[in-house]
């Protein structure tokens, strides 16, 4: 735990910015979108040990546990590749230079196709 703190610290002092989410979700767009579930660690248990640990996590903009980004019947992706708000009132940006997906996308979120669309 001490050297996950240590490195986390040297992250957060060279500004990356961390946030965690279920993505790709559905097929990405042409214009560049993808479905995702973004989460907060007050809300996912294992976030939250990372945060507890000393990592910045950035947080989501709602009162749900994801932050949803599909359209209504969950049939196409709504979430950018750049310039991502959130879905609150007003749209606050997600600078996010790191993402911790979900293990159940992995072979998605770091496959060449994703990498080549997004």
């Amino acid at each position: 735990a001490k050297n996950f703190r240590s490195q986390t610290k040297k992250a957060q002092d060279a500004g990356v910015r961390a946030m965690g989410g279920y993505l790709p979700y559905l097929p990405t767009t042409a214009d560049g979108k993808t479905g995702a579930f973004i989460a907060s660690p007050e809300r996912d248990t294992v976030l939250a040990m990372l945060e507890e640990l000393g990592m910045a996590i950035l947080h989501n903009d709602v009162d749900g546990a994801y932050e949803y980004f599909t359209d209504a019947d969950f049939t196409a992706g709504t979430l950018p590749f750049q310039d991502i708000l959130s879905n609150g009132d007003p749209p606050v940006p997600y600078y996010v230079d790191f993402w911790l997906y979900d293990d159940r996308v992995t072979l998605d979120f770091v496959s060449d196709e994703f990498k080549a669309e997004w």
